[in-house]
């Protein structure tokens, strides 16, 4: 028990507030003793470690320009089930709250599902990579009179040419992924007195060409069984 909080407390963002920082470890505890699988996102690089980090890939898909149409198919389907397992609102600075996110992913097909984990995109998306994909973990917000605002939380890379920067789901298992999702997309809905929204995580996954930084195809999106109202502290 002591290894594995020391595993999961050194993993975990130092700008996360202590109070929160106690409640994900014991959850953690509990969803480890359950037998889960934990993926955790909220410990990112900093900005700039990664000299294409901010690079968009080439695409004719989805209303993305930049190629020829009949080389990209239609958007395939992501073998996965999502459920938000928890929302917490975290104040990460001055007039600055974020959310810390926790879904269930379930592989509901009947093959291992290799699922994108890596931060070091310039690696993962080398040029003459095989396999090469992204994918996106999303929040949707929806307020009463407001338009419904989605937001890439955080994105993360995978190619054969690097094992290690897939996990692998087996048919019928679930892995407990935690993200940070920031409010900056609907600050403007908080200044002007927003107080509680529905949120909805949503799925989706680009699939890349070898031969250059283009999407060749994209999946359709999976979005979470369950909607959850938050109460924001701003």
């Amino acid at each position: 028990m002591k290894t594995l909080f020391s595993r999961i407390w050194r993993r975990i963002t130092p700008s996360i507030p202590i109070a929160v920082l106690l409640f994900l470890v014991v959850n953690d505890v509990r969803l480890a003793r359950q037998g889960y699988n934990i993926l955790e996102l909220t410990k990112r690089p900093p900005s700039g470690s990664d000299p294409l980090e901010n690079r968009m890939p080439g695409a004719s898909v989805s209303g993305i320009i930049g190629g020829d149409p009949n080389r990209s198919p239609g958007p395939y389907a992501l073998p996965l089930q999502l459920t938000i397992q928890s929302i917490t609102n975290v104040n990460i600075g001055t007039s600055r709250t974020s959310l810390i996110v926790e879904i269930l992913l379930r592989n509901s097909g009947t093959t291992t599902f290799y699922l994108p984990v890596s931060f070091e995109h310039s690696k993962a998306m080398a040029t003459g990579n095989k396999g090469r994909r992204t994918f996106l973990f999303k929040v949707r917000f929806r307020s009463v009179g407001r338009p419904e605002t989605t937001t890439v939380a955080v994105s993360t890379d995978g190619s054969q040419n690097d094992p290690k920067s897939f996990m692998g789901i087996p048919p019928g298992e679930s892995v407990l992924v935690r993200f940070q999702a920031e409010l900056s997309p609907i600050w403007d809905w908080i200044e002007s007195g927003v107080r509680e929204v529905e949120t909805q995580a949503v799925l989706s996954e680009w699939t890349l060409e070898e031969d250059r930084y283009f999407i060749k195809a994209q999946s359709q999106e999976v979005r979470s069984q369950n909607v959850v109202r938050v109460s924001i502290q701003p």
